[in-house]
């Protein structure tokens, strides 16, 4: 996605998938993203796409895996 605007040595390219499912998956997404912001420091620019999935039904955000059953969560929840 990115080849076509940026030569290949000119940028970093991470992922940060979430789990919001239970306590312990939020703390790693916490330790994880903190990371991450830590190691952006380091550029003059930083662009960032933010991808999510929704509930068809209801809209609810899609927060994670529990017992191998996706969980939605409505926003005031996850937040």
């Amino acid at each position: 996605m990115l080849q076509g605007y940026f030569r290949q040595d000119t940028y970093h390219f991470s992922q940060l998938p979430f789990n919001f499912a239970t306590e312990e998956s939020r703390v790693a997404y916490d330790t994880a993203a903190s990371k991450l912001a830590s190691s952006l420091t380091t550029f003059a620019k930083v662009v960032i796409f933010l991808t999510t999935h929704t509930d068809e039904d209801r809209g609810d955000l899609f927060s994670g895996m529990e017992n191998k059953v996706p969980i939605a969560t409505e926003v005031f929840e996850a937040f």
